[in-house]
């Protein structure tokens, strides 16, 4: 197998990443679309075959050998676990999902400190954060358009005697997490204290409001927020990291669950899918993990 170097694996992945999309939108689960989908994806293994040196099985005739022969191309350009082949619709399905996560597969990481801040809620500073790819209107700072399912992760900022507007989000479950300084929340009707280390649910379709008049210091938080399929409404919970029980994961990570899914018990999120802490032993690394179907979202504390 050729060696290759971190540039040249960035475009064959480039390469999967456009063809896939392509297929994606031109709706491949259906049987009709099966041939097409594999004909065009022999061509394109074979196209990275000869441009990065791979030594892959020759042309073949016959179905069957051709789909074995594209398992193994890819088996060896991605690591897929196609060892067999590709033999069923179904099949070629699986790889096309795979091929699609990698879209969304990389990492992108941004300063706070880089971004220009804005007014929004009538006395809050905004940075803007990450925000969804399909968002409208469409961000100046094209950067920031980078999130597949979460709606946007942005730090606002509330200086002390302000307090932000009264307002709410259709079909958008937030949560807040404060980073420093102390305040309120309203929520509906109840007004509740918030503190560093706090995590906020707020349900979609009901008004909130934060308040930090009391107060000379700012008051600095986290906003996440996600669409929601199911009904809007539901209760606002606040949960700290000093009240959750610390769990390992085995290697050299420890989180606290802060917030859940509804599924779960004492959960409220409808859909994002859980606001932890993680806490990182000098020297070590945390557990190698992958959430299908789910985007993960870090902020650095310190």
């Amino acid at each position: 197998m050729a060696k290759i170097d971190d540039d040249a694996a960035a475009q064959i992945r480039g390469m999967f990443e456009r063809w896939a999309s392509e297929i994606a939108r031109e709706g491949y689960v259906q049987q009709r679309d099966y041939l097409h989908s594999m004909n065009g994806l022999e061509r394109l293994c074979d196209e990275i075959a000869a441009k990065f040196g791979f030594d892959v099985p020759p042309p073949t005739n016959g179905s069957h050998k051709q789909k074995k022969r594209v398992g193994v191309q890819i088996q060896t350009m991605l690591g897929l676990p196609t060892d067999d082949g590709i033999t069923r619709p179904g099949e070629l399905v699986k790889v096309l999902d795979a091929l699609k996560r990698l879209v969304a597969a990389k990492a992108h990481i941004r300063n706070w400190r880089d971004q220009q801040p804005e007014v929004a809620h009538l006395s809050a500073i905004r940075w803007p954060g990450l925000k969804n790819r399909n968002a409208i209107p469409k961000r100046a700072d094209e950067d920031a358009h980078r999130l597949h399912h979460l709606q946007g992760m942005v730090k606002h900022a509330l200086q002390g005697r302000k307090t932000s507007d009264h307002h709410k989000h259709a079909q958008v479950e937030q949560a807040y997490y404060i980073l420093s300084g102390s305040g309120e929340v309203l929520v509906g009707e109840d007004r509740f204290p918030v503190r560093p280390g706090d995590a906020v649910y707020l349900p979609a379709d009901i008004h909130h409001q934060m308040f930090n008049d009391m107060n000379d210091d700012w008051l600095e938080h986290l906003v996440l927020g996600k669409n929601i399929d199911a009904p809007p409404g539901g209760a606002c919970v606040i949960r700290n990291w000093e009240d959750a029980v610390p769990v390992s994961d085995g290697e050299g990570a420890i989180r606290w669950h802060q917030l859940g899914p509804v599924s779960e018990e004492n959960g409220c999120l409808k859909s994002i899918a859980f606001i932890d802490r993680e806490a990182i032993q000098p020297g070590h690394q945390s557990k190698v993990r992958c959430y299908d179907e789910v985007e993960l979202g870090f902020w650095i504390i310190k």
